[in-house]
C-alpha cells in the first residue's frame, strides 16, 4: 500500500512539474524541414549527468567529440548519418587526369 501511494504521488508531482515546464510552448509536427536534408552540419554530444566516481572521461558537463552529420531521407524513413572524415583516399593526379580525359568517372 505504501509503495503504491508513493508511486502515485511521484506520478502526480511529475505530471504537474512537466505541465508547468511545458506551459506556453508550441507543438510542431516536424522539426526538420525538407530543404534541410542532404545538408551537412556539426553535431557535438554532451552529458548532463556524470557516470559515477571513476575517472573514465565521461563527467557531467564534459563535451563529447564533434561529428559531421546529415539527415538523409530514403522513402518514408529519415536517417541520421555520420560522415566519415577520418579516412581519406589520396590519388595520383595523373590518374585523375586520365579518368577525366577518358570519361571513366
Amino acid at each position: 500500500m505504501k509503495f503504491t501511494l508513493r508511486v502515485f504521488l511521484i506520478f502526480i508531482c511529475s505530471t504537474f512539474s512537466i505541465a508547468a515546464l511545458s506551459a506556453g510552448t508550441q507543438s510542431h509536427s516536424d522539426f526538420v524541414k525538407a530543404k534541410d536534408y542532404q545538408q551537412d552540419f556539426l553535431f557535438q554530444s554532451a552529458f548532463s549527468q556524470g557516470l559515477g566516481a571513476q575517472n573514465i572521461g565521461l563527467d557531467r558537463g564534459q563535451r563529447g567529440d564533434k561529428r559531421l552529420v546529415r539527415f538523409e531521407k530514403w522513402g518514408e524513413k529519415i536517417f541520421f548519418r555520420q560522415i566519415n572524415t577520418y579516412s581519406r583516399a589520396d590519388t595520383d593526379p595523373m590518374d585523375v587526369r586520365y579518368n577525366e580525359r577518358n570519361g571513366v568517372c
